[in-house]
């Protein structure tokens, strides 16, 4: 009898049903008639194993956010651990003829090579440049800077092939992994128009006001959203505009601190904080919207 070739994706910062690139990815093979096994972070009240759409989901727990560098130490070293017990975990259940490691952090290389070792490929999904994404979130190199270096050299070499998501990421494998050019893929990811399309405008959502300013997605330091909360404050009491809402949908370590920050610029009549909404609700505001906002600050 012949088997469907059997893929493990890896994730560790999102769950995959919440990753739109990467559960989109696991559809993908799964249309292409591969088995489809994700090991990612578990959502609360979600099962340790569960299908869905065809997908195996085996989940892990995790350690609690932090924003200091010593937390994301912690919560990397837990989920590496959980990560490879559970990547042998299915290999000793059945074959596993590839494996695609999702960054960051780009520590799976040991894993990458447990797997080739067993005779399955290596992929490297590149989502984001490791060593400059802690730039940028902790404004400074040091050790840590040259560690993320040598993961990402490390994650290179041990890579059959590298999936970059843009031409500039694909010229960094090139050129900083020492890649031939035929190992790396561009591979883009966007809206998909068969569910989302435009709807009508719910004057409702723009809380009687003329215009809705929206901006979606994870919500993390290095994503200027507290720059679009000053932006807001100044809109609102130097200019004197108040014919502006404005909703932030999703969620992420720093949601807690930009509630506290909108009620001390006094905006919290102006600003929504949506959190993770259903695909409808979130249409409908994009849909609603004058304007749709872009919050990241330059950087490297």
């Amino acid at each position: 009898m012949v088997t469907a070739p059997h893929v493990v994706i890896l994730l560790e910062n999102l769950p995959v049903t919440r990753d739109r690139r990467v559960w989109r990815e696991a559809c993908a093979l799964r249309d292409a008639r591969f088995a489809v096994t994700t090991i990612c972070p578990r959502s609360p009240g979600e099962p340790a194993s569960f299908e869905r759409d065809g997908v195996e989901i085996r989940t892990f727990p995790t350690a609690s956010e932090r924003s200091q560098v010593i937390g994301f130490v912690w919560e990397y070293a837990v989920a590496w651990a959980w990560m490879l017990r559970l990547l042998l975990k299915v290999g000793h259940e059945r074959r596993i003829d590839g494996v695609q490691a999702c960054n960051p952090p780009d520590i799976f290389f040991l894993h990458g090579l447990l797997a080739r070792l067993k005779g399955a490929a290596f992929v490297f999904d590149q989502h984001d440049l490791a060593p400059e994404l802690y730039e940028t979130r902790f404004g400074r190199r040091g050790l840590i800077h040259r560690i993320l270096r040598l993961c990402e050299r490390l994650t290179y070499r041990a890579a059959d092939r590298v999936v970059a998501t843009n031409d500039s990421y694909k010229a960094a494998a090139i050129e900083r992994g020492r890649l031939r050019p035929d190992r790396v893929v561009v591979v883009r990811n966007g809206p998909d128009p068969d569910t989302m399309r435009p709807g009508p405008v719910d004057e409702d959502l723009r809380s009687g006001r003329d215009h809705l300013v929206v901006w979606m997605g994870n919500m993390g330091p290095q994503d200027g959203v507290d720059d679009a909360l000053r932006a807001v404050a100044y809109l609102v009491h130097e200019l004197d505009r108040h014919d502006c809402s404005f909703a932030f949908i999703g969620q992420g370590e720093v949601l807690e601190d930009l509630r506290q920050m909108a009620c001390d610029l006094d905006i919290e009549a102006f600003v929504t904080f949506t959190g993770w909404i259903p695909d409808r609700d979130a249409f409908a505001l994009l849909s609603s919207a004058t304007i749709g906002l872009s919050a990241d600050p330059p950087g490297p």
